[in-house]
């Protein structure tokens, strides 16, 4: 599977000579005649350039570059085709639009700058509303703002019920609405590990917050989770909130020796 922007390099010295394909390409007569049965990121590869350009370019160098964002990456061919982001849907914006997929769109999401995702999302939203819960999580914030409302709903539906992304979905919490954010509090509260890992990490809290967490925590009876907040979170824990911690432990012949280790103070 080849990657967007794929190239072949023909030729040498002053014969050298780039192929690759644009809309243009593509979508004229000659390229849905040569290029039919190509299905999917079919479009994006060297086995479509060959059959685009024919398959008698000499001395043939492959080349792909998934970081289009990085003019000076690629061939001045291509890369004056790369200046800004009306000149890449110029391009190849029919090309982007139906052949992404998922990993080719995850990939760009996670790393393409923020005014570049921003001004093309549309020609992504395809690609994107295939992609799987665990992939839609790892996204920048920012990218569920620029998305299409109705996008952004459907996406976040299909995380909401998986609860151990619930998380990783909590620290993107101020692009959710009043009714997702009811239901992702839902799950977190039957996932007693996953309230842990928030308070341990440098996730910022509200008071409440932290608080709601702690409270689902103490009142799971979880006694590994208990320790897991003195030693991650104890900063978080107020004076009552850690006695009521201890003395819990000190109840529990398994893990009453862990104590040692640590001060309710």
């Amino acid at each position: 599977m080849c990657d967007f922007i794929s190239w072949i390099e023909s030729g040498v010295g002053s014969d050298k000579k780039v192929f690759f394909l644009t809309d243009a390409d593509v979508f004229s007569p000659h390229g849905r005649n040569t290029l039919v049965g190509s299905r999917d990121n079919d479009y994006l590869g060297h086995s479509a350039i060959r059959a685009f350009f024919g398959n008698t370019l000499d001395y043939q160098v492959k080349k792909e570059d998934r970081n289009f964002w990085v003019p000076e990456n690629y061939p001045s061919e291509i890369a004056n085709r790369l200046s800004s982001p009306q000149t890449i849907r110029e391009t190849w914006g029919k090309i982007l639009k139906q052949s992404l997929q998922q990993d080719d769109v995850g990939y760009i999401l996670r790393n393409a700058p923020k005014d570049l995702v921003s001004a093309l999302i549309d020609l992504f939203e395809p690609a994107m509303h295939k992609c799987r819960p665990h992939s839609i999580v790892t996204w920048p914030s920012y990218v569920f703002t620029v998305m299409s409302s109705e996008m952004c709903r459907v996406l976040v539906d299909r995380v909401l019920g998986i609860t151990y992304l619930a998380t990783q979905l909590f620290l993107k919490r101020t692009v959710l609405t009043q009714k997702q954010r009811s239901v992702l509090l839902n799950n977190l509260r039957s996932n007693v590990p996953g309230c842990c890992e928030l308070l341990s990490s440098s996730a910022e809290l509200t008071q409440e917050e932290s608080n709601m967490f702690i409270n689902i925590i103490l009142d799971s009876g979880e006694l590994y989770e208990y320790i897991r907040l003195l030693t991650g979170a104890r900063e978080r824990l107020s004076a009552n909130q850690r006695k009521r911690i201890f003395n819990r432990i000190l109840r529990s012949a398994d893990h009453s020796l862990d104590l040692f280790k640590l001060s309710p103070d």
